[in-house]
């Protein structure tokens, strides 16, 4: 986690442009209608269709994360805090598979990364990003699977990082409901409707 905080951590180079070789996918298409400008306030509508296409799909979660990182290079502190308002609707809408994703050692090294103190963001983006940290480290708690959360939160409080007050009246669980079937089973394994 160092080297992520005091920016010693080469950063592999994600394109964002189409090579040709395969269309983008929906996902990946809704992602960057999301972030591609700033605007006064999130779209709403278009961010709960990326979390149903992300749950939708079989490899949703991970073209969801290629997206965000893509996107989060850029430096763009308008685009920034759009996917921190992005990543947090996904949080609370999309499932383990996206959790287990946003728990990568990776993408916890580029949220840590941005509230380093090399980072030109302003206090906040940081805080923004840091508030996130906070609430998926006490949602995730023990879990083994999504330890990476935990691990860079604890590591930016030994940094003596300051994060910001909760204000718990604007909270909202993490814990998303299990879907009525999942995106993964056949369709012979869910469930039938009796008659």
């Amino acid at each position: 986690w160092k080297q992520c905080y005091h920016g010693r951590v080469r950063e592999a180079v994600v394109s964002t442009q189409s090579t040709g070789v395969a269309p983008k996918s929906e996902i990946t298409r809704h992602i960057e209608s999301a972030v591609s400008k700033p605007v006064s306030s999130p779209d709403w509508a278009l961010n709960l269709e990326i979390c149903d296409a992300i749950n939708r799909e079989q490899d949703g979660p991970q073209q969801a994360m290629k997206a965000l990182r893509a996107k989060l290079r850029q430096r763009d502190d308008g685009v920034i805090e759009i996917i921190l308002v992005l990543l947090d609707t996904l949080v609370k809408n999309c499932g383990r598979r996206f959790h287990l994703q946003m728990a990568s050692r990776e993408f916890m090294c580029d949220l840590i990364r941005l509230v380093s103190p090399r980072d030109p963001s302003p206090q906040r983006v940081k805080d923004q990003a840091l508030t996130l940290i906070e609430q998926c480290s006490d949602a995730f708690g023990e879990d083994k699977d999504l330890s990476a959360v935990k691990e860079a939160y604890q590591y930016l409080r030994s940094q003596n990082v300051t994060f910001p007050a909760r204000n718990l009246d604007n909270m909202v669980s993490i814990h998303t409901p299990r879907p009525s079937h999942s995106v993964i089973d056949p369709p012979e394994a869910r469930p039938q409707p009796s008659n």
